[in-house]
């Protein structure tokens, strides 16, 4: 699979998912059947961050093309999956795979009796330790029009967030001494 990398300017918000410490999973012995594309989703929350088009274009999470798409989703060891609303409501639970090759990832979505509601399947286009995209096409017919869905893991996106907010801050602080220098006019105050 191809590296992920971070599609146009994103709008970023506080991450908190319902469950932010999933199961921890690092200490288990993961089965045999378990490949290495699946066991990047293990252990962690991953939160859709952005839906992209075919022409780089961001779309809005409120696009009926992408709202059921966003929200948060946890992968357990055992073959199951947990997903959640955008405001942390559960959405939908059930089992989930990835093909050997990595190139598509199943959900067979369940009711809490067992009974499978729908099976749904998509290609995988970028995987790693902190983010996760796969492709829909809105019309099945028509593979040149796409949109990407695209997940980070809460851990990288709360480190984003962090590094975000060390910038500004010290833009601030450069802005304080820049404002210092011109009050002044002291030009060793001003390094």
């Amino acid at each position: 699979l191809a590296a992920c990398s971070t599609f146009g300017g994103k709008k970023e918000t506080a991450v908190e998912p319902v469950n932010p410490q999933p199961h921890a999973q690092a200490q288990v012995q993961l089965p045999s059947h378990i490949n290495p594309y699946e066991q990047l989703m293990l252990g962690k929350t991953w939160v859709t961050v952005a839906a992209v088009d075919q022409n780089k274009k961001q779309i809005p999470a409120s696009d009926k093309r992408v709202s059921n798409y966003f929200g948060f989703a946890q992968y357990g060891v055992n073959g199951q999956f947990r997903m959640y609303t955008p405001d942390q409501k559960p959405k939908m639970q059930g089992d989930w795979s990835f093909s050997d090759d990595g190139k598509q990832r199943v959900l067979v979505a369940k009711d809490e009796a067992g009974k499978v509601l729908f099976e749904r399947k998509v290609e995988n286009v970028g995987l790693n330790a902190d983010m996760y995209v796969y492709r829909i096409y809105p019309n099945a017919k028509d593979k040149k029009k796409y949109i990407d869905i695209v997940h980070q893991t809460v851990e990288s996106v709360k480190r984003a967030q962090a590094a975000a907010a060390a910038q500004k801050a010290q833009e601030g602080v450069l802005s304080i001494k820049q404002a210092a220098c011109k009050l002044t006019g002291r030009f060793f105050l001003c390094f």
